[in-house]
């Protein structure tokens, strides 16, 4: 676990790798100065940046991600579902994706004081993750799909 310096260590050099990026140009250039934007909680900013990430990369699932984190920052939870599901939409065969768009789904769902869905998702989140660890996220699909029987 990262202790409180080496995680200000950390976000400083992520700012000052994207404050290198003086003309970004690539779907990494602007997801890397959208990151940055979002480390100074400027989610505006950022969401700016991410927007152009997925122009240039609609299928970028972390620029979803991290647009998700930004919508729920800025108490736009509408926004956020949408750039969670669209997250998984974009990659729903890696499980990594799947359980990070989970945990956004399930958090916004959080927000909104939605318990119903928020139990579907820490579920959906429990089954997927189990998949994960024995490395199978197919047999992690099945068996929450055999539990909903």
């Amino acid at each position: 676990m990262m202790n409180d310096e080496s995680t200000e260590n950390l976000k400083e050099k992520v700012k000052a790798n994207a404050e290198k990026i003086t003309n970004p140009k690539t779907d990494d250039d602007f997801f890397r100065k959208g990151f940055a934007a979002k480390i100074d909680e400027n989610h505006e900013k950022a969401l700016e940046y991410y927007q152009k990430v997925i122009e240039l990369n609609p299928k970028h699932t972390r620029a979803y991600h991290q647009m998700g984190i930004s919508y729920q920052h800025l108490g736009k939870f509408e926004e956020a579902l949408i750039a969670y599901k669209k997250e998984i939409e974009t990659n729903p065969d890696n499980d990594e994706t799947l359980i990070s768009g989970c945990v956004g789904l399930m958090t916004t769902y959080k927000d909104l004081g939605d318990e119903e869905m928020v139990k579907e998702f820490q579920e959906m989140f429990f089954w997927l993750y189990l998949g994960y660890l024995i490395n199978s996220e197919e047999k992690g699909k099945k068996i929450y799909n055999f539990s909903q029987n």
